[in-house]
C-alpha cells in the first residue's frame, strides 16, 4: 500500500483503551471514525500492527 502525506483534521493524541479494532491474519487493525483524523475522501483510517509486536 502506498503511503501519502495527508493533513490531519485534529492532532493525534493516543489510542484509547476502548479503541475499535479487529483481527486480520497475524495483525491487529486499529481504526478510527470518519472525520476523527482524516477528511472523508481519505476513507476510514486503519493501521495494522503485527501481533508479534506485543509482548507475550
Amino acid at each position: 500500500m502506498k503511503q501519502k502525506n495527508v493533513e490531519l483534521l485534529s492532532p493525534f493524541k493516543t489510542i484509547d483503551k476502548d479503541q475499535r479494532y479487529y483481527l486480520r491474519g497475524n495483525a491487529i487493525v486499529v481504526y478510527f471514525s470518519l472525520y476523527e483524523y482524516y477528511p472523508y475522501v481519505e476513507g476510514i483510517p486503519a493501521f495494522a500492527i503485527p501481533l508479534s509486536a506485543f509482548k507475550q
